[in-house]
């Protein structure tokens, strides 16, 4: 896993992320979105299969709240299946950990059934639901998870 402090156009990951957010994500953003990001606040972690990237996961970070809110992940789906996502993820976690982040907090869409389950077997509770919440008028859960102890 490589944490990416500075994630832009100038990046060699750029192109590739982009192209993983658009063709794996039910709401991809724009070029215009990513290219707004302040790294500053923000994580991007990848994963790499040789030099070609399968897989990321983006967090803006609240350091007043020790928050780690996870804005996206996408993993290859030539890598599900494999356990690669489960360990990504406790690799970030690690990090983030590091940083001082104490929960990492999400949105996830409703009628996705396949990625509720994957927070849920890695430790996220469901908040809340949110109606209306993507563009496309479908429903949100808000889900965290403490990150205080190893996963």
């Amino acid at each position: 896993m490589r944490d990416l402090r500075s994630f832009g156009p100038e990046s060699a990951e750029w192109a590739e992320v982009l192209q993983l957010d658009l063709q794996e994500m039910q709401y991809p953003w724009t070029e215009s979105m990513w290219r707004e990001l302040n790294f500053k606040n923000n994580r991007l972690f990848i994963i790499q299969d040789g030099q070609q990237v399968v897989g990321f996961a983006l967090y803006q970070l609240s350091p007043l709240e020790n928050l780690a809110h996870l804005l996206k992940i996408v993993v290859h789906p030539v890598q599900r299946g494999t356990g690669c996502a489960p360990k990504f993820f406790a690799e970030q976690v690690a990090k983030l950990r590091s940083e001082q982040c104490t929960r990492i907090y999400l949105e996830v869409s409703a009628k996705n059934e396949t990625a509720v389950g994957f927070y849920r077997k890695l430790g996220f509770s469901l908040l809340r639901r949110i109606p209306g919440f993507y563009q496309d008028g479908a429903e949100a859960f808000t889900m965290e998870m403490g990150i205080n102890s190893s996963i």
